[in-house]
């Protein structure tokens, strides 16, 4: 977003708390996208980009060599300078291509000037695709097929609020009166340059902000998704924002969930450990050196079926040279959530350097039994070896099992359904009082059960229990493989993990019997203001701004609302005019915006954003 390029001052001030700057480093640095290695030897996936040179109605200007700059930023006819393309061909080693890109125009708008400073038509980011709507509607060339593009991206001929029109990929665009489904973003000439327009592009594409953990948007400085508040360098061919052509700005490359989430990391470069294995050290290969044989990622499974911890090396080279140091990085991921890359703090801005270990069951968010522990880093392989075992406390018994084991049902058991239920029985042993324990003292009276199936037919909290169940709908005759877990927990917080997998046979299957249609549920998504949005206002003074929306046909009715009680509306697009003044206080106020919807169905959603608003006080 626009308003984030501020975010260029939050770098230096990081980076000088990380000990150097974002720069030191970049200007000696290789040029990264000079043979940057690949992995994969063709694309796997293809997401063309149609940009359009797109002029407001009341000026003609048609700015000095912005087209050139735009057909060598976007199209591979300037790959091999650091320009988009190389950015995303390189951090997906070459498995996803932008080929086939194309920048036209110049086209003249149906908008003025004076548009994009009304905030009910055109102004904010929740009009962004409005922008680029009416940009591709002056588009006369017959031959472009908006069907044969990913996204559409207006280059404007005077300077206005950039950034993406969705958050998380495609929406609905209606150009020259046909619907289409496309990615879309708002740029101008000062848009260009690799720190900032891949930002925007990566949502474009399909990614969402990074976090820090616990709630932190733009929180991951290593990390293009956090916006301009990243750590980057200098150098290159491609000018940022009101900088003199020497303060070029690119990088940094993209964390370990957005590579595993999209498929750019092969299998066979990933590392499994699991709770509760042995210690075993690990040799991770830097993100910008993929080639050779080591790893690229450990990945360590959480107890939550969509909970994974990735551990990654960082160099200060290639696309992340402007790193303030080779560093290991742990990232929560949660690859079925939106957002799914979470950045685990450490006492150094996330970085754990050679030496330093982190225990998962020190964090109170996290409370995971495992200890990753940077062993050493060598720059000069380009590699970090770690060490991951079970925490501290989960190491003071050598038997993983030595809380709980499950005794029923037994390894490989088969269950048949009787009359389309099963009954399962679950038993579980615990050894008596400091047998086998050292100075642990087993007291079942004080000892947690947690059972659970990776089908989720069921749970338990008893050490014995028989849980009764029916296959769920639309799940097939035949036998089923669930996985049984057992988690226990002892008085003193230490916990053990049991498993066992059995196979359930749903069988017989009754006829499917006629069900009624569902009513159809609605959706909603806020497109204005957006999350991490801040909207300024002077203390005693009227401000505005847009709440803008998209909903499914079938609702009829908006509620807005907002976590302060500032203000309320029941249109689905609108302006709110307010006054700065109580509750709101001098600094940054942190509100929450909720949309409810409801259908003709009475039925509802809500989608909610959480935005600043920063009050100046003037004495």
């Amino acid at each position: 977003m626009r308003q984030l390029r501020a975010g260029i001052i939050t770098l230096f001030l990081v980076s000088a708390l990380l000990g150097a700057t974002a720069c030191e480093g970049g200007a000696t640095a290789a040029v990264p996208w000079k043979n940057y290695p690949h992995l994969f030897s063709q694309p796997v996936t293809y997401k063309p980009l149609l940009v359009i040179m797109c002029k407001v109605s009341d000026n003609a200007v048609e700015p000095t060599g912005l087209m050139d700059l735009a057909k060598r930023f976007f199209t591979v006819g300037g790959s091999g300078t650091g320009n988009i393309t190389d950015y995303y061909s390189d951090v997906s080693y070459g498995a996803l291509s932008l080929a086939s890109t194309k920048v036209i125009g110049w086209y003249t708008a149906s908008f003025t000037t004076a548009n994009l400073q009304d905030w009910s038509y055109l102004a904010g980011p929740g009009n962004r695709y409005k922008r680029v709507q009416l940009c591709a509607d002056a588009v006369t060339d017959p031959d472009i097929d908006f069907n044969d593009y990913w996204g559409v991206i207006a280059i404007t001929n005077i300077l206005n609020d950039g950034g993406a029109c969705f958050g998380d990929g495609k929406g609905p665009l209606t150009i020259h009166n046909q619907a289409y489904n496309l990615g879309c973003a708002v740029l101008d000439q000062n848009s260009l340059f690799t720190a900032f327009a891949g930002h925007e592009v990566g949502h474009v594409l399909g990614f969402v902000h990074s976090f820090r953990l616990p709630t932190v948007e733009y929180g991951d400085l290593w990390d293009i998704m956090s916006a301009l508040a990243t750590l980057q360098f200098g150098g290159g061919n491609y000018p940022s924002a009101n900088a003199k052509p020497t303060d070029v700005y690119n990088g940094p490359g993209m964390a370990a969930p957005n590579l595993l989430l999209n498929g750019w990391i092969p299998p066979n470069r990933v590392a499994t450990y699991h709770l509760y294995d042995a210690q075993t050290t690990i040799t991770l290969t830097a993100l910008s050196h993929p080639s050779g044989a080591h790893p690229l990622v450990a990945e360590i499974p959480g107890l939550d079926p969509n909970d994974f911890f990735t551990v990654e090396y960082r160099q200060r080279d290639g696309w992340d040279a402007g790193l303030p140091n080779d560093t290991v990085l742990i990232h929560e991921y949660k690859p079925k959530e939106v957002p799914w890359s979470y950045l685990v703090p450490s006492p150094y801005s996330g970085q754990w350097l050679a030496g330093q270990t982190w225990n998962g069951l020190s964090d109170s968010a996290i409370d995971l039994p495992v200890m990753v522990t940077v062993k050493s880093i060598d720059p000069d392989a380009g590699t970090a070896t770690i060490v991951i075992g079970p925490s501290s406390a989960a190491t003071t018994t050598p038997n993983p099992n030595i809380f709980g084991r499950i005794v029923k049902p037994t390894p490989e058991q088969k269950v048949t359904a009787i009359d389309g239920r099963v009954s399962l029985q679950l038993s579980a042993a615990i050894p008596s009082s400091g047998v086998g324990a050292g100075t642990i003292v087993i007291d079942p009276a004080t000892t947690h059960f947690a059972w659970s199936d990776s089908l989720g037919l069921f749970t338990a909290a008893k050490q014995n229990a028989t849980v009764t169940f029916a296959a769920p709908p639309g799940t097939t005759c035949g036998y089923h493989k669930d996985t049984i877990t057992l988690r226990v927990t002892d008085s003193a917080g230490q916990s053990s993990i049991s498993q066992v997998q059995i196979s359930i046979e749903f069988t017989p299957c009754a006829a499917p019997q006629p069900t009624a249609t569902p009513l159809p549920k609605p959706s909603v998504r806020i497109l204005a203001p957006t999350s991490g949005q801040t909207i300024t206002a002077v203390m005693f003074s009227a401000f505005r701004f847009q709440i803008s929306s998209t909903a499914s046909a079938d609702v009829v009715s908006y509620a807005w609302s907002d976590s302060l009680g500032l203000f309320s509306d029941t249109k689905q697009n609108d302006t709110v005019a307010l006054t700065a003044q109580s509750p709101l206080v001098c600094g940054n106020n942190s509100d929450t915006i909720k949309l409810k919807v409801t259908n003709q169905y009475n039925q509802t959603a809500t989608a909610t954003v959480l935005v600043t608003i920063a009050v100046t006080c003037i004495n």
